[in-house]
């Protein structure tokens, strides 16, 4: 499991996705100083899940159209091989995310009943703080480089 932990670091640290239209950005993985040790419910259900989902049809439309449309074998290689890149960084947020849900579940259902307000916090463990710090960053950069 650690290995697998140590290809999806290094994967999503070195991760570069260049669509026509989103220019192009790395992710900065696991190197960031300080990432957040806490979330709120309303964080997790109204930002990171929703935008994680927009980011991901964006990308993985932007990337099969850009394969299925190129001419050049290396230019399609290059395409598919950051594909199934930015599909592990995603499976890496969603486990992560899931994870999160799993152990908050209880806090989680009572938000969702509202016996709670969704300003309840949730403690990430540095997997998880680094997933969703990531899929923070994911966001902004796309949303970014949509703009140009």
């Amino acid at each position: 499991m650690s290995r697998l932990k140590a290809d999806i670091r290094k994967t999503m640290s070195n991760l570069v996705v260049a669509p026509s239209r989103l220019s192009a950005f790395s992710l900065i993985g696991d190197t960031m100083s300080s990432p957040r040790t806490h979330i709120t419910v309303n964080e997790l259900n109204d930002e990171i899940v929703p935008r994680l989902d927009l980011v991901e049809k964006l990308i993985n439309t932007t990337l099969a159209s850009l394969i299925e449309t190129t001419e050049s074998d290396e230019e399609r290689t290059r395409r598919e091989d950051q594909k199934r890149r930015f599909e592990l960084m995603l499976l890496s947020i969603r486990m992560n995310v899931a994870s999160v849900s799993r152990r908050h579940a209880a806090v989680i259902r009572a938000t969702q009943d509202d016996d709670r307000t969704g300003g309840s916090l949730l403690q990430l463990d540095e997997n998880e703080a680094i997933a969703l710090d990531n899929a923070r960053l994911l966001y902004d950069q796309v949303k970014a480089h949509a703009r140009q």
